[in-house]
């Protein structure tokens, strides 16, 4: 377990998306993702606690909170470790809010670090549910997937259910000033600027429309209780059949998944009486910058984002020609080297004084949902299984995971997908100021429609 030249910082710089997502922070709309374990079972307490120590010590930005000095936003070690907070929803009736998640409250990162995590258990039912709450500035969605792994691991060493010389992914912390660096030649940037989309060229200018007309909350304005997700799980077999459908369309899993998504974005509107006759659906793509170079760091953001814009005429026609046009776009972004635009921008952005900053406070419609797609998850955590796959640890049985990026103002709506015990799940984060859970469950048995559609 143990980790490769240990890098401790008295202050290290913020990336560019480090500092992108702090800025974008508000009251109104924290920059958290959420990332839920459900146990049927419980976990042992203590075994718990000594778990999430050890991941704390392999993690030195969930350690971390943000100071600035002068104009430059800087990591700090903090001396509190991040918070662990426990709940019994037997004898607490608002452990979990309506759509069964703790309710969290914001993470001040200049106060506190970036991570906190709910432990909420029922003894009469017997299950246990231990939400991780990141502040984005911390780790991308594959790092904070990684932490889980972690997680699970050090508690089955801590309980006893495998050998305490089981060896995790090796971190080497040395490797942690690389990821302040951009890497790329100003001419590269430009080469690729100019074979970048129609959408990443419009970003500063074009615009989008939300999922509904709506007035968004001030920044300034508290969230209330929050988060509200629900999601649609799809059975193994379902599973294999949508994998099975992409490889006979030619396409990837991910080209389904935007393609059912644009189509159930158009269908809920009409379906809702909410629709746009004009303008642009944007869907934003977070993508992977992540290189051999980047191989045992511990958890970072290495991470950009594309984005796709469709009309209604394109969403609500034909199928297979929308899917054919993502498929082409999303092959024109990996050929060109699209996925390095966006964070690139946000470089020269935050070198432009305040420019970034203020183009953040804008109350425009940058992106109508967010589409995130982890992948295969917990496929690498070295501990006990079912036969289907599932992890066992004990008499606790790891049943599902739950996992969504942040939403912002105007972007209602952001998935994960996620496949865990080869079942794929689709988990919905939406905005609870405006959309109830009855809108997010309409929206999902739309979106369950569309994938299991034969073309």
């Amino acid at each position: 377990m143990e980790t490769q030249n240990r890098f401790e910082f008295d202050r290290l710089p913020f990336s560019a998306f480090e500092e992108y997502m702090l800025l974008d922070d508000s009251h109104a709309y924290p920059m958290d993702s959420v990332r839920l374990l459900h146990f049927s079972g419980r976990l042992e307490h203590e075994a718990v606690e000594k778990a999430l120590k050890g991941v704390w010590e392999r993690q030195p930005l969930l350690r971390s909170h943000a100071v600035r000095r002068g104009r430059r936003l800087e990591w700090a070690p903090s001396t509190e470790l991040p918070e662990i907070i426990w709940k019994n929803a037997d004898s607490t009736p608002d452990a979990l809010n309506a759509s069964g998640f703790p309710s969290m409250r914001p993470i001040d990162l200049f106060q506190e670090t970036g991570c906190r995590v709910y432990v909420v258990e029922s003894e009469r039912e017997n299950w246990m549910k231990i939400l991780f709450q990141f502040h984005h500035s911390v780790s991308d969605g594959l790092g904070e997937m990684q932490i889980l792994g972690d997680f699970v691991t050090l508690y089955a060493i801590a309980a006893g259910l495998i050998p305490p010389e089981t060896q995790l992914r090796p971190l080497d912390f040395s490797k942690l000033p690389l990821t302040r660096r951009v890497g790329w030649s100003l001419a590269s940037y430009f080469r690729n600027y100019f074979h970048s989309t129609r959408t990443t060229r419009a970003l500063l200018f074009g615009r989008s429309n939300p999922l509904i007309p709506h007035t968004p909350k001030p920044r300034t304005e508290p969230t209330g209780p929050y988060p509200f997700l629900q999601s649609l799980p799809l059975t193994q077999d379902e599973t294999r059949q949508y994998v099975q459908k992409a490889k006979k369309l030619g396409v990837t899993v991910n080209d389904l998944l935007l393609r059912d998504f644009f189509r159930t974005i158009d269908q809920w509107r009409v379906q809702e009486k909410k629709d746009f006759p004009k303008g642009a659906t944007r869907v934003m793509v977070p993508m992977s910058i992540r290189g051999p170079q980047h191989d045992g760091l511990p958890s970072v953001n290495i991470v950009s984002s594309v984005f796709l814009d469709r009309k209604k005429r394109e969403m609500a026609g034909d199928p297979q020609k929308l899917l054919e046009g993502i498929h082409r776009e999303m092959e024109w972004v990996k050929r060109h080297d699209q996925k390095y635009v966006f964070v690139l921008a946000l470089h020269i952005g935050r070198k432009l004084g305040g420019f970034l900053s203020w183009s953040l406070k804008s109350r425009r419609c940058r992106s109508t949902g967010v589409l995130s797609n982890l992948g295969r998850v917990m496929g690498l955590a070295p501990v006990p299984r079912n036969e289907d796959g599932t992890i066992q640890l004990g008499t606790s049985r790891l049943e599902f995971i739950d996992a969504a990026p942040p939403i912002r103002s105007q972007t209602m709506i952001s998935f994960s997908a996620l496949t865990y015990a080869n079942a794929l799940r689709l988990c919905l984060r939406y905005d609870q100021n405006f959309l109830t859970t009855a809108d997010a469950e309409s929206f999902l048995a739309a979106f369950y429609r569309n994938l299991n559609e034969k073309a």
